[in-house]
């Protein structure tokens, strides 16, 4: 032990991958949202932890890419890719908190994750959207289109997280841990100013109270779009945003021009 002080570097963890486990756990609990941290739980407590059941600083890298390959016999690729990603994550903050020396899941290959088919939601497949929506679902919507938010983004808005006067929104924490702005164009500022808001609203009331992602993926699959998911509306709003950007770049680049 005195050596390894004396080089530079800590005696490798007697921890086991169980404990070290607990401690990442905790550590996400305050960082992601509660959809991510209970799909990594899940991750860890069925399928990492069993399968790794000694001391953290005994994973090496060939038992990470066993644990791939048993995977991928019986899950998706995508399923074995988060789960691989989660490991990542996990030993990385062990080496932070200097339990081993490097990473053995850093340079594992993922199974490769097949390209889904895209595809945009047309301007009057929109308006059939709209209004074979629900009245709770159309708000929802119409944010999804225009902002591209994840349906437990959009369902866990708070008002104190709406900026109307600058339009805009400010998500405290989203799926990677961070916060981000989000811009809103005038068909979210119209949804938005749809919702029932009186002197009675504090900032802590949620927008769409009661509501949850999963009730929301089972009303779209209702309007008849079911086939393409809740995601074909934030497909359509990230064309629109690039769209825009495009047009905003080539205004920009005509003004610098002069006449």
């Amino acid at each position: 032990m005195e050596q390894a002080r004396v080089l530079g570097f800590s005696r490798p963890s007697d921890d086991s991958f169980e404990a070290v486990a607990k401690r990442y756990l905790a550590h996400q609990k305050a960082r992601v949202s509660r959809e991510s941290y209970l799909r990594e739980k899940v991750s860890i407590e069925s399928h990492l932890t069993p399968f790794f059941p000694g001391k953290v600083a005994a994973i090496h890298r060939a038992d990470i890419q066993r644990y791939v390959t048993q995977r991928s016999s019986k899950v998706s690729a995508h399923t074995v890719q988060k789960e691989v990603n989660t490991l990542k994550h996990l030993l990385g903050l062990a080496v932070e908190w200097e339990m081993i020396p490097y990473n053995p899941a850093q340079k594992v290959q993922s199974p490769r994750v097949p390209a889904g088919r895209v595809r945009y939601l047309q301007p009057t497949e929109l308006k059939v959207l709209i209004e074979a929506s629900l009245d709770w679902l159309q708000p929802i919507v119409a944010i999804a289109v225009s902002t591209g938010m994840r349906r437990s983004e959009i369902v866990g808005l708070r008002w104190m997280d709406v900026d109307m006067l600058h339009d805009r929104i400010m998500l405290p924490q989203t799926k990677n841990g961070e916060g981000r702005i989000v811009y809103l164009n005038k068909f979210a500022q119209a949804a938005l100013e749809s919702l029932s808001f009186d002197e009675n609203t504090k900032p802590t009331d949620q927008l769409f109270s009661g509501i949850t992602p999963e009730r929301v993926s089972v009303a779209f699959r209702r309007t008849g779009f079911g086939h393409s998911r809740f995601s074909l509306s934030r497909s359509a709003a990230h064309s629109r945003v690039m769209a825009q950007n495009e047009r905003s770049r080539y205004s920009h680049r005509c003004s610098t021009l002069g006449p």
